[in-house]
């Protein structure tokens, strides 16, 4: 049996009135009642809004509607999109693994602290499953909130069960590969290092892999890729991996331990079709990676 709420209504015949006879109280009123059997259906049939960051996490009684724009957020029933009464449905120093890429610029992953050289010389792997098949990929941004790795290493997948094929190498100084600074590119698939400019800021860094621009070293083919079924071949991926080592600006003896961690704003994987890939499907980090926040627990794996 459904209960309404006792202000305004107090019977079936209530009801009927309010609906034959509706002020504007009485409308607000039924909308809440909608609302409300709206959310005992969807609890009823299972078929709740998926929600990309910490899903066990459900919102309070008093905002139990879940931010259609920007999910870390809950809102009371029937309350328009652009409130300003809500609360947060994760703890405010939570910092889960889905906010790397919730595209929501507010928000970002943190890593553990990676307290001693060596641990920031293992670094963490960051794999990513685009699911859906596989995509031309043209490029690979991550945003740090944090001061920036040293040293990237990215890596595809061309299918589930392929092995892991080396896509780019970025670094502070190349020798961290045993490799050249700003090698040349022989072929349209050939692989180099880029190094990373000098003016590395202390924070909220940026690095972006393009496969088909011109600089600093051609690309055979990048200005014909549609000709070039080698680079065409070079682009595709199903699964995308990123290994960060070391860290610009903390390695110092003055500086605290506790500075030494990995914080990402967001990963951005741009794909065919004109398309933004958010890597719609599981995504994992490999390594001493985890930061748990109170009320908001990182997720390992989890559906993106």
């Amino acid at each position: 049996m459904l209960r309404f709420p006792a202000s305004g209504i107090t019977s079936d015949r209530d009801l009927q009135i309010s609906a034959i006879d509706p002020t504007m109280q009485q409308v607000s009123l039924l909308t809440q009642i909608k609302a409300q059997i709206r959310e005992i259906e969807k609890v009823y049939s299972g078929q709740l809004p998926h929600l990309h960051a910490q899903s066990s996490c459900r919102c309070p009684p008093s905002h139990p509607r879940v931010h259609p724009l920007v999910e870390r957020y809950c809102i009371p029933n029937a309350a328009d999109d652009t409130t300003n009464n809500r609360v947060l449905r994760l703890n405010l120093d939570a910092h889960p693994l889905h906010y790397i890429n919730d595209n929501d610029i507010g928000t970002s992953w943190v890593s553990s602290i990676l307290s001693t050289p060596e641990k920031l010389d293992e670094g963490v792997t960051i794999t990513m499953d685009l699911e859906n098949g596989q995509y031309q990929v043209f490029y690979v941004i991550l945003q740090f909130q944090s001061a920036q790795a040293e040293a990237v290493r990215i890596q595809r997948k061309t299918s589930g069960g392929s092995g892991w094929k080396d896509w780019q190498y970025l670094a502070k100084n190349c020798s961290f590969f045993g490799m050249e600074d700003n090698g040349p590119l022989d072929r349209p698939d050939s692989v180099n290092c880029l190094q990373f400019p000098s003016d590395v800021p202390y924070s909220r860094g940026n690095i972006t892999f393009s496969m088909l621009t011109p600089e600093p070293n051609l690309r055979p083919g990048y200005n014909n890729f549609y000709n070039s079924a080698t680079l065409q071949e070079f682009v595709r991926a199903t699964h995308v991996q990123i290994h960060l080592q070391g860290q610009y600006h903390t390695r110092g003896a003055h500086v605290p331990f506790r500075h030494r961690y990995y914080a990402v704003d967001e990963i951005t994987i741009s794909g065919s079709f004109c398309l933004s890939v958010m890597f719609v499907g599981l995504m994992e980090v490999k390594g001493r990676a985890f930061k748990r926040g109170r009320g908001g627990a990182a997720a390992e794996r989890g559906p993106f």
